[in-house]
């Protein structure tokens, strides 16, 4: 089983995605923080499973995940004829 890549902070505010967050072909991950809820932290994994992907997405510090499985099939066509 391929290894879960680090989440850093980054160490100033930007809103370009962080250093490492496609490191791995099959595995995504970044770290939010908001302005307007300074304790807040959301943790948010992307990992694919053959041709779907399961989608996680954790306020850090709760027991609270919601997650959502994408069938890859019903948004795309396979072709990029259709574009």
């Amino acid at each position: 089983m391929e290894r879960s890549p680090q989440i850093h902070q980054q160490s100033k505010e930007s809103e370009s995605l962080p250093t490492g967050w496609n490191s791995s072909p099959s595995f995504y991950a970044m770290r939010y923080s908001s302005k307007a809820e300074k304790d807040a932290v959301y943790i948010l994994k992307v990992i694919q499973i053959e041709d779907d992907f399961l989608v996680h997405f954790m306020k850090k510090g709760t027991e609270a995940v919601e997650s959502l499985n994408v069938r890859t099939a019903d948004y795309t066509t396979g072709s990029v004829e259709s574009y």
